[in-house]
């Protein structure tokens, strides 16, 4: 059964939809409705269509389907979809020490990178330049293929805020680039135009005092970093985490957060091919469907975070093969 399009916007409570607004458990947890996406989400027939299209991001069945295996990594594309749906949140780009901007993860790959010993750049570099300087800055910081943490550029304070789901054990050499790439944007930025660096105290950020926000371990695998960094971004003030949210939240948000990024009310769904969808209905074998939904029951009366995790990648694994034989 195909995404099913002109539906209904359905409202969740993340991002969190006022500034006093107090994150529950359940909010993290896939409801009785939430199954019906993830349903539509892996019974999905065409592998080159876009479920998700929310801002630059745009994402395909295999994009939504990682995040219905609690072992993979997750990666940019997921990342920004729901910076985006963060940034979106007028009340999010204000924490205590004023207006924020909230970077994405391509972005922020492409700061780290950057020199200011160049004839030209993209037309952005000079944007984001001037956007920075009216703001702090939210930095996803991804220790390649391995693990996601965020930085935070407070100005009001003068400080680098570090929160990481593993504690402060972690290298931090990824940042120290990311905040030497950002004086090169600076750099660069101000011999093309005038900088107005009123709100920052000075553009030496790599010499800026870091603090370790994040005392102690909450990460208790080895996936679910991303999961944790943008929850950090969502809820971190500069001052306070309105949120600390445990493993299993985390956990359970995993399957959630696919629902949510279909459910989102930026999700164009325009981009989907309407007219093609009663064709593919047409060609739908009814015993899979059946027994999809046999295993769909078992996952929405489980438990245990655990139990539910079993279940999806019995789900998943059975809908794969099926793809599988349906190609041969």
């Amino acid at each position: 059964m195909p995404v099913q399009t002109g539906k209904p916007v359905r409202l969740h409570n993340k991002p969190k939809k006022a500034q006093d607004y107090v994150v529950a458990p359940e909010d993290y947890v896939c409801t009785g409705d939430d199954w019906s996406v993830i349903e539509n989400i892996m019974s999905e027939p065409n592998d080159k269509r876009n479920l998700v299209s929310n801002d630059d991001s745009h994402l395909k069945r295999r994009h939504l389907e990682r995040l219905l295996l609690p072992e993979e990594f997750l990666g940019d594309e997921i990342i920004d979809a729901y910076i985006h749906c963060i940034s979106a949140k007028e009340h999010l780009q204000m924490r205590s020490g004023g207006s924020v901007f909230l970077e994405n993860a391509c972005i922020s790959k492409m700061i780290k990178e950057f020199s200011s010993i160049r004839d030209d750049a993209p037309r952005w570099v000079l944007n984001r330049a001037k956007t920075y300087l009216e703001n702090g800055i939210f930095l996803p910081v991804n220790i390649e293929h391995f693990h996601w943490y965020l930085a935070v550029i407070n100005t009001g304070q003068r400080c680098i805020q570090v929160l990481d789901s593993l504690g402060p054990g972690m290298s931090r050499k990824d940042l120290t680039a990311m905040l030497k790439g950002l004086e090169n944007v600076f750099e660069y930025a101000s011999l093309q135009m005038e900088l107005n660096t009123d709100k920052w105290k000075d553009l030496n950020i790599s010499a800026w005092p870091r603090e370790e926000y994040i005392k102690s371990t909450l990460q208790r695998d080895w996936s679910s970093c991303g999961l944790w960094m943008i929850n950090f971004m969502e809820y971190f003030t500069g001052n306070i985490l309105y949120d600390i949210p445990t493993q299993k939240h985390m956990t359970d948000f995993r399957t959630k957060l696919a629902v949510i990024l279909v459910d989102s009310e930026l999700n164009d769904d325009n981009i989907r091919k309407i007219e093609t969808l009663e064709d593919e209905r047409q060609h739908t074998d009814p015993t899979e469907c059946m027994i999809l939904d046999t295993l769909l029951r078992i996952s929405k009366t489980s438990n245990t975070s655990g139990e539910v995790r079993a279940n999806l990648a019995i789900i998943y694994t059975f809908h794969r093969l099926s793809n599988q034989q349906t190609m041969i």
